[in-house]
């Protein structure tokens, strides 16, 4: 029931991201960020009770109603449009080093959780559980603030801007190490301790959340950071592009290796992984804006 609930939000989800581009192509930025905002909110409202009555069953229909609410919200109402803009897709708009840049986070995310399987224990579940507690705050607040600063920046350079919203990517990155410092245990305990989800998995999960946070705290540097570099014209920087989508899948790739062969555990694997990753994108991010700024020029 639950696979086939998540395969049913992954085709809706799939469906959004294509009028949410179409949004962003406008420029409607502040409409994409309340689309995004509202798909974190609705599933951290219903997530709580709906994994009380029904568990893991319950985090998959809180994720669909997520989905569903962004298709009602702001999906429909473009479709039902009877006039509008033309938007003709080039090949450039398909420029795979883009795509990997652009999702980095979910790319390391995705390639920890693997490492972190491989065993085959039930480790794989901790982490997870911890990332979903993350990765709210990274697309909800980091995503939104890293949208406004794409819509200012791709009108006109916006140096002042910038900072702004790297300090505010800062705070909320230190704020969430220091919450997860002192209340990871309480937290997990909260959301999850219900059902076979004992107090044992609560300090595995809660150990979890702690070591991660301050690789989540790095991602959300790399994703203000990465803005400005991606307003760039693609034609003009896609030899720059491919170079760091490169170096960036090797990073991953040489992470996992080397945590194969000095045979660490599941959790070792999966937090060196996501920390090498995190650090060797937050110095990709920051050689984008260098970058940006000799473009600009």
């Amino acid at each position: 029931m639950a696979s086939f609930i998540l395969s049913f939000s992954i085709c809706f989800n799939f469906i959004n991201t294509i009028f949410l581009t179409i949004i962003q192509a406008r420029g409607m930025f502040l409409r994409y960020s309340y689309a995004s905002v509202t798909n974190s909110s609705v599933f951290t409202l219903f997530v709580y009770p709906l994994i009380s009555i029904a568990s893991f069953v319950g985090l998959a229909i809180s994720r669909l109603i997520g989905i569903l609410s962004i298709s009602l919200l702001f999906v429909r109402p473009m479709r039902n449009e009877n006039s509008g803009i033309e938007m003709k897709l080039e090949r450039s708009d398909f420029n795979f080093p883009t795509l990997v840049l652009g999702n980095f986070a979910n790319i390391i995310i995705i390639s920890s959780r693997f490492v972190c399987g491989t065993d085959g224990s039930n480790s794989i579940a901790f982490f997870m559980y911890a990332v979903v507690i993350l990765n709210v705050l990274l697309t909800s607040v980091i995503g939104n603030v890293s949208t406004i600063l794409l819509r200012k920046i791709s009108i006109k350079k916006n140096t002042r801007l910038m900072i702004y919203s790297l300090l505010i990517s800062l705070c909320v990155g230190l704020l969430m190490v220091v919450g997860v410092h002192y209340f990871s245990y309480d937290i997990i305990k909260f959301m999850y301790l219900r059902g076979e989800f004992n107090l044992s998995d609560v300090k595995e999960t809660s150990s979890y959340l702690y070591e991660l946070s301050f690789s989540f705290l790095f991602l959300f540097i790399a994703t203000t950071l990465f803005q400005p570099f991606l307003t760039l014209p693609i034609g003009e920087t896609k030899i720059v592009r491919l170079k760091m989508a490169v170096f960036f899948l090797l990073s991953i790739a040489v992470a996992a290796i080397y945590s194969e062969f000095k045979f660490f555990t599941s959790k070792e694997s999966a937090v060196f992984v996501m920390y090498f990753s995190s650090i060797n994108v937050v110095i990709l991010a920051l050689y984008s804006y260098v970058k940006y700024f000799q473009y600009e020029k």
